[in-house]
This record gives C-alpha cells, structure tokens and sequence, in this order.
C-alpha cells in the first residue's frame, strides 16, 4: 500500500492577523478571513463526498475537535417544519444545522432531563 504522505506545510499571519499565508509544499497562498472561511467551506464540501464516509457517531476515546462555550442561536423555520440550530465556533464561523422536530424535542428532553429545568446558566439568543 503506498504511504500517504501531505506535503510540508507551513501557516503563518501577518503582524496585523488580517492576512495568513498558507505554503503547502511549493505552492503560497495569501488569503484573508473571509476567503480562508471560503476555503474551508469548499474543503468541508469536498471531504462530504470521500469515503469513507465520517462515521456515525463520535469515537469513544473523544478524539475529534471540541469547541468550548460556542454562541448558539435557536430559530424555528418559517413554515414551523424544522427548527434551526446555528453555532458560531472560533474555528469555523457559523455552522447551521436543522432539525426535524422529533429531533429537536428529543434533545430539548435530553438537555432537560440532565440540567432540569432551571439552571443558572445564561440563555442562548432564541428566536422564534
């Protein structure tokens, strides 16, 4: 089987964090933040199609990218059909998912049952 190897890579920013240059073995890149999020958008896009597929539910031994303390928003769809959670993670920016509503009531129960029904906890910004 032949080794899987990435190029060397190099990533850096410039004195001001408005611009990162990205070397990938000979090739330079200089994108600023919207276009880096672009970027990453089109890669996310991209590894959506390999295979394998990424798994089902997260490895046991918790070895994924964690984000702490994430701003959330929670807005239902206009038409009520799904409810719509977004994300806002330092890494990625705004990350929107939608559920289905057995889903969303089935994490409200979750969330629920493990925290009860008060906690001093502020509010995530709801919309509705």
């Amino acid at each position: 089987m032949e080794e899987k190897r990435f190029p060397e890579t190099t990533l850096t920013l410039n004195d001001s964090r408005t611009l990162a240059t990205l070397k990938i073995g000979q090739e330079t890149v200089v994108a600023d933040a919207d276009s880096l999020l672009n970027f990453i958008s089109h890669l996310g896009v991209l590894r959506q199609q390999m295979e394998p597929q990424v798994p089902r539910h997260s490895p046991e031994d918790r070895q994924f990218l964690q984000l702490s303390e994430p701003a959330v928003e929670i807005v239902d769809s206009d038409d009520g059909s799904v409810v719509r959670i977004a994300l806002r993670t330092p890494t990625y920016g705004w990350i929107g998912f939608q559920f289905l509503p057995h889903q969303a009531a089935d994490l409200g129960r979750h969330l629920v049952t493990k925290f009860g029904e008060e906690t001093a906890a502020p509010s995530p910004k709801l919309h509705s």
